[in-house]
């Protein structure tokens, strides 16, 4: 349970460091126990998250919610099973590979994020690259709820991502169309789409439309 996703990198690298520290114990107790060690494999799995080595974290994690999964009455009371499976989600985004595994992920992460299970900002930009690759629907779906969830703070933040990422272009363009916006909010999500739609020439036809807004 102290084992954290922080919400800033510098603060995840101490964590991942801290972990590094007790790394052999945790090997040896795998090795003393291969089918039972479903809390040192979750330990492992999350020094591979926070070291940015997805695809470890993403086959030790499949392992000890495997365990935690058998137990629930255990683990869904503490809350713990919840964090498991968002952070495996994490994992098997920032992973890649197949885009319909991707997607389900994605779709999982989608339905566990909440306040208190939260993407951390570092990752941000990777979870909607790699969300907006397999699906852009569901990157869109994402956009919404981390401005619905965090509010208007976090929108500067994403906007920052939109000129590389199209999936993040196209939701800014669909926030312009909200009735429920300012005028001046509209436009400012419209000014946002644009930067980030004329660099992708698949999206003039929607750029046009954010010009139109702007204007």
């Amino acid at each position: 349970a102290d084992v954290v996703l922080p919400e800033e990198r510098g603060d995840a690298m101490a964590e991942a460091e801290r972990l590094a520290a007790v790394r052999s114990l945790l090997d040896r107790a795998i090795e003393l126990d291969p089918g039972g060690a479903a809390h040192a494999r979750y330990a492992l799995g999350m020094y591979h998250l926070l070291s940015e080595h997805f695809a470890l974290a993403r086959a030790e994690l499949d392992r000890a919610i495997s365990a935690f999964r058998n137990r629930p009455d255990v683990y869904t009371r503490s809350g713990l099973l919840d964090r498991a499976d968002l952070h495996h989600s994490l994992a098997v985004c920032l992973e890649g590979g197949n885009p319909r595994t991707v997607l389900s992920a994605g779709t999982r992460l989608l339905e566990s994020t909440t306040e208190e299970l939260r993407i951390p900002s570092w990752m941000l930009d990777s979870v909607l690259t790699a969300l907006g690759t397999a699906d852009v629907e569901l990157a869109g779906r994402m956009f919404g709820a981390l401005v619905k969830q965090r509010g208007e703070d976090i929108v500067p933040t994403l906007a920052q991502l939109a000129t590389d990422i199209p999936a993040v272009a196209l939701a800014f363009l669909e926030r312009s169309r909200k009735d429920g916006l300012s005028s001046s909010r509209r436009a400012e999500a419209a000014k946002t789409a644009l930067c980030g739609l004329l660099r992708h020439e698949a999206l003039l036809d929607e750029a046009d439309e954010a010009l139109g807004t702007v204007l």
